[in-house]
């Protein structure tokens, strides 16, 4: 039932996993206001977590997709956009977890460069 009315309303869950632990971070109607919310939050860890990495410049952008070729180049745009000067990787999601969150999943994340 509760898969029927958060498909009838267009729920989008925010995912955030962090050192073996996945959680909801915010459910968003639509993906335009899901993909924002992940921008932000990306842009949280940032400034926080990753603070002197990313002063430092040793942080890089990864993007993940079970989408369309054009959804997920239209989501490293969307990236590239809001991280200007920043690297960019992307990759498919894993087919465990495309199988579980189903087509047009799409993801962010970052990770220090090595040394």
């Amino acid at each position: 039932m509760t898969a029927l009315a958060a498909d009838v309303l267009n729920i989008k869950p925010v995912m955030h996993f962090s050192t073996g632990k996945l959680d909801i971070y915010q459910k968003c109607r639509g993906m335009k206001k899901s993909r924002k919310v992940m921008i932000d939050a990306m842009k949280h860890e940032l400034e926080t977590n990753f603070r002197e990495e990313y002063a430092a410049g040793k942080v890089y952008l990864m993007a993940a997709s079970s989408s369309t070729d054009e959804v997920t180049e239209e989501w490293v745009n969307q990236i590239k956009e809001s991280f200007p000067g920043m690297e960019v990787m992307c990759d498919k999601l894993s087919f465990g977890l495309s199988c579980h969150i189903g087509p047009d999943g799409l993801g962010i994340g970052c990770t220090c460069k090595p040394v």
